[in-house]
């Protein structure tokens, strides 16, 4: 086992690691023979030594040749790590390794900081596998290449940019990386999300921006590691615009929706009184008719009847005033609403919204005047009628007023 190949480097107290191999010469303590017994049995894989131990009573001298496969290799510092390891090229953890100078062995706890560093660039590889367009998945020890598109803008094609996940030990000294928006976007959890594939298209767009501004001189990978809070910066900005665009569009849509509805109640005002309205002919009718009849009694009679059409169709259309007036109330609640948060919205919803202001108050002005309008025509046969009642049945009136 691995683990037996690190307990025999410690164990001989860490000498200098050269070429892959390793030399002891000194007291043979209990562990250290325990541990010399049992890596003599361990397969080549892990390592051999070199010659067969020499013991000379409780001093030993021995040279371990460590293994250098996937079941144990030795690096001296984190930087080599990466230089060297396949896997973490393809965003994978390598596994059986161990840190000469930072004496740690993998799977261990507390590993040093540079190795972290080196685990998120492995997992940013992984969650950026997830949102890209393609990947080759026929890399399996070479790093892979991960398909990502800048669209098409005024005055420039779509691009298809490739970047290949190589990485670098110089980003290693960077800060380590936020990947949390990242990870958020590609969890189990975030795959039946409202609009989480608008925003995994946002973030492919930010990493894509990103590698298109890499220099050609540069590994494209490194540079958008180095950049990553330029990234996240571009992503955040790009989905507070999605929202903002998404909420305006939704307010527009309301406020188009509360035309309409108004519309249609200022229109059912009127709508509701239409059939009434063909009475009003009435009483014009009944000024003829008193004209007509000899009978003072049956004038009256004609009289008081056009009087009931006339107090009822007032009464109809003081109902529909004060139905107006509670529409007007309502559509003021609504747009007040719309109207506290206009300094925040774009202008062409602030616009919208006075256009909206005014085409109610049109259409309200026009229907206000047209119902006091038939309210006075219904009066006009009344006062006609009792000028006619007092001109022909009360000889009095026409002497006090000159007939």
């Amino acid at each position: 086992m691995f683990a037996d190949v690190v307990s025999l480097y410690r164990e001989a107290q860490r000498p200098v690691f050269d070429a892959g191999w390793f030399r002891y010469s000194g007291v043979a303590s209990a562990s250290l023979r325990a541990v010399i017994a049992r890596c003599d049995d361990l397969d080549d894989t892990f390592g051999h030594f070199e010659d067969a131990p020499e013991w000379t009573g409780d001093l030993v001298e021995f040279c371990w040749l460590v293994g250098d496969n996937e079941h144990g290799r030795f690096y001296a510092t984190v930087a080599e790590l990466v230089a060297r390891s396949q896997a973490l090229s393809q965003g994978r953890r390598p596994q059986n390794f161990y840190l000469v100078e930072n004496d740690y062995c993998a799977g261990e706890d507390n590993p040093p900081e540079q190795l972290n560093h080196a685990y998120d660039l492995c997992e940013l590889i992984q969650l950026l596998g997830s949102i890209s367009l393609t990947v080759d998945l026929n890399a399996t020890t070479q790093p892979k290449e991960l398909i990502f598109v800048i669209p098409a803008g005024d005055k420039a094609p779509p691009r298809t940019l490739s970047l290949t996940t190589r990485l670098e030990s110089s980003v290693l000294a960077k800060e380590r990386l936020d990947l949390e928006p990242l990870r958020r976007l590609v969890s189990d959890e975030s795959t039946h999300s409202l609009h989480v594939q608008e925003l995994r298209a946002l973030f492919r767009l930010a990493v894509a921006d990103m590698v298109g501004r890499a220099p050609a001189s540069e590994n494209a990978f490194t540079f958008l590691a180095t950049h990553w809070p330029d990234v996240l910066e571009k992503y955040g900005f790009d989905v507070d615009c999605y929202i903002s665009n998404f909420s305006f569009e939704k307010i527009r849509l309301e406020i188009a929706q509360m035309e309409l509805d108004f519309s249609s109640r200022l229109s059912a005002v009127m709508g509701d009184s239409a059939a009434k309205f063909l009475a009003l002919p009435l009483p014009i009718a009944v000024l003829a008719a008193i004209y007509k009849v000899h009978g003072i009694a049956e004038a009256y009679l004609l009289f008081i009847s056009s009087l009931m059409i006339v107090m009822l169709f007032s009464g109809m259309i003081h109902n529909q005033l004060l139905q107006l007036a509670r529409i007007d109330h309502g559509f003021e609640v609504i747009v007040d609403q719309f109207s506290k948060k206009t300094n925040s919205y774009p202008t062409s919803i602030a616009e919208r919204l006075v256009e909206a202001r005014m085409g109610f108050s049109k259409q309200r002005s026009f229907l206000f005047r047209t119902l006091w309008a038939l309210r006075v025509v219904a009066w006009l046969p009344i006062i006609a009628g009792l000028a006619l009642l007092a001109w022909k049945y009360h000889p009095g009136f026409r002497v006090w007023v000159g007939f």
